[in-house]
């Protein structure tokens, strides 16, 4: 989350921009991932839009907020792409955008910011999974004890873990804590290596399996030790 002011830039006069172009409304457009949030200046009060996809946001006006569910205009407006933006489906009519919004109005000193809960839960929604060409006479449902065993291992509150297969025996996990200094609660989070653990057992069934780990740069295409040894 970052601060943003009206008619605003910290290392530069964008009045002078406004001045010369009139582009009031574009100046003050940003692009809103998760949310977009209004604070009280003299209480603790706090409205808060979350949604479930970027958009482009701005407060142009005081106590409402912005958000752009669909652009769509019918001509070249000679802004410098030499096209219009009117996307249509295969009947000819202008594609729907199915946004969802989730709203928060509340006093931050009552009661917590859930704004990362929401966020968590739009990116990782619940999935389903049937298999129809399986077929035993054993209905002993099978439990999971995958959820209990990620919070054991530190995976809990607003710690989101993203998993992606590269190779065989091989996965690529991401940990992320999505708290920052807006939410006031910026306390680190402490993930220990069971999850690898707790990850193996939800698809082998059992825990008999050794690990090794390599910590890797942000966008994953280097080791941390050799970025360090290159002092990158």
């Amino acid at each position: 989350m970052q601060e943003r002011k009206l008619n605003y830039r910290p290392t530069w006069d964008v009045m002078q921009q406004l001045n010369d172009n009139h582009e009031f409304v574009t100046a003050n457009y940003f692009p809103i991932n998760s949310a977009i949030s209004m604070k009280d200046v003299t209480t603790t009060r706090q409205f808060t839009v979350c949604n479930d996809r970027a958009q482009s946001g701005s407060a142009l006006n005081g106590g409402s907020i912005q958000l752009m569910q669909h652009r769509r205009i019918p001509a070249d407006d000679h802004k410098g792409m030499d096209e219009f933006v009117d996307e249509r489906d295969e009947f000819g009519r202008g594609i729907r955008v199915p946004a969802s919004y989730w709203v928060q109005v509340f006093d931050s000193s009552v009661r917590p910011n859930n704004q990362r809960l929401v966020q968590l839960k739009s990116d990782e929604p619940a999935r389903y999974f049937f298999n129809f060409d399986i077929h035993t006479t054993d209905t002993t449902p099978v439990v999971s004890t995958l959820s209990q065993d990620l919070k054991a291992a530190g995976i809990d509150g607003t710690v989101k873990i993203v998993t992606q297969p590269i190779a065989k025996n091989k996965i690529l996990v991401r940990i992320e804590n999505l708290h920052d200094l807006f939410d006031g609660e910026q306390s680190p989070k402490q993930v220990n290596k069971n999850f690898a653990l707790a990850l193996y057992k939800a698809a082998n069934g059992d825990t008999n399996a050794d690990f090794a780990f390599r910590e890797l740069s942000l966008s994953a295409n280097m080791d941390v030790q050799e970025m360090r040894d290159r002092k990158i």
